[in-house]
């Protein structure tokens, strides 16, 4: 895949003196397809957070084996096996119900294939059989809804 790398300005704020300092940096919008559509004014602002709080999400329940369990706090007799995953995985579960009660089926699978697993609106178009000119206005309309859930302000379509 090629790269196209578009420079940017970011503030930070330094936790010794609490200055805001500016800093120049690099990034690749084609790794991620939601930079690619926010670079190319395909989604707004607002969308393209929602977008990357949902892939936040999405990897955080993602974590599988053994990794997300704290086998520490896990009880474990020779009846029964019952283990506790961590209080932020159970959070990042819990805020992808909250969203696909929002979304409805379609439209979380359409979030899970292009804000959690990157695939393109082509890929998932073909996947979920969706037609091609409404597979654009459906992904912007799913963006929307996530920027109201998570806060991003009321934004329209």
């Amino acid at each position: 895949m090629k790269r196209l790398v578009i420079k940017t300005q970011i503030k930070e704020v330094n936790p010794i003196n609490n200055k805001i300092t500016k800093s120049d940096v690099f990034i690749n919008v084609k790794e991620c397809g939601l930079d690619f559509m926010l670079y190319r004014g395909l989604i707004k602002d607002s969308q393209h957070k929602a977008g990357i709080k949902f892939r936040q999400y999405f990897e955080k329940a993602s974590i599988g084996g053994h990794k997300g369990f704290n086998l520490e706090r896990g009880i474990i007799s020779k009846t029964q096996s019952s283990y506790s995953i961590p209080d932020s995985v159970a959070s990042a579960i819990n805020n992808l119900h909250f969203a696909r009660d929002l979304l409805g089926d379609q439209g979380y699978k359409v979030a899970v294939y292009v804000c959690g697993q990157n695939y393109s609106l082509i890929e998932t178009r073909k996947i979920l059989n969706i037609k091609p000119r409404y597979m654009g206005e459906r992904l912007r309309e799913i963006l929307t809804d996530l920027a109201n859930l998570y806060g991003y302000g009321d934004t329209k379509t």
